[in-house]
């Protein structure tokens, strides 16, 4: 009888594949069968020792339930290139994907269960409730502007979770543009506007802060992650949850309300 669901990690040498695999040791009802990374890594065909798995740089002999992709977008498209279609569930938490891109996501979920989320986190979620209730009770009278900071690694700017969280505050506004960074004499800011500014610095793990200027007074809505560990267990329990589902694409909206229901 099968006693574990399966998952195999993409990108397992990352920061966010070592903290997978550094939790996934605290879930006895998952376990590890195969490791993947970009072909020319320096640990393809070494051992990870808390495993005992090889890292592996193509598809054969892989198996498992649920594959977990913590890459980029390089690493994804090489991802939805090279994997067997058939039986693998996907989470995917790639960002900086253009429309093509997400095509591809919807064009895959058709066949199998494909869970992707710009940040995996529970309470960056309810960050996008918030806003998009704050933004909708406030009104055209007050300004959006949103502020990320990430640590000096990090490779796209705004981050993905930046994008999207513009994406809800202008949906919730009835259509913002959105301005990324402002220098010279740009003119006075106009009432469409929202202002997206990236920070880089340090190690940060992820700060992004909604604010809503009004006449006299500003509201500030902000999300700190701590540790990688709360991406980390979001997307196990997306695994978890996506292994259940029909083929489709979904996000952690659909997983949320899932489990709301199940506690209602």
């Amino acid at each position: 009888m099968k006693t574990a669901l399966t998952l195999t990690i993409v990108g397992a040498a990352g920061r966010m594949g070592r903290k997978l695999l550094e939790l996934i040791a605290e879930y006895p009802d998952l376990t590890v069968v195969s490791l993947w990374e970009s072909n020319g890594h320096r640990l393809l065909g070494q051992v990870e020792p808390s495993t005992g798995l090889v890292y592996a740089g193509n598809w054969s002999g892989i198996t498992g339930d649920v594959v977990i992709d913590f890459t980029n977008r390089d690493g994804l498209l090489a991802l939805l290139g090279d994997a067997p279609e058939a039986g693998y569930a996907l989470v995917s938490g790639s960002t900086g994907l253009s429309e093509a891109d997400l095509q591809r996501l919807a064009d895959l979920s058709v066949k199998v269960p494909v869970f992707h989320a710009s940040n995996m986190s529970i309470g960056l979620h309810v960050l996008h409730q918030l806003v998009r209730e704050a933004v909708t009770q406030v009104g055209p009278d007050w300004d959006v502007e949103l502020v990320e900071m990430h640590h000096r690694r990090k490779v796209d700017a705004p981050s993905g979770t930046a994008l999207s969280l513009a994406q809800t505050a202008s949906a919730a506004a009835g259509g913002l543009q959105q301005v990324h960074g402002r220098s010279g004499e740009v003119g006075s800011r106009k009432p469409a506007e929202l202002g997206v500014l990236a920070l880089r610095g340090g190690d940060v793990v992820g700060e992004h802060e909604l604010i809503l200027a009004g006449p006299g007074e500003i509201l500030r809505l902000k999300h700190s992650a701590l540790s990688r560990t709360v991406f980390a267990a979001g997307a196990l329990e997306a695994a978890r949850w996506v292994s259940r589902q029909q083929p489709g694409l979904y996000s952690m909206s659909h997983m949320m309300s899932d489990r709301q229901a199940d506690t209602q």
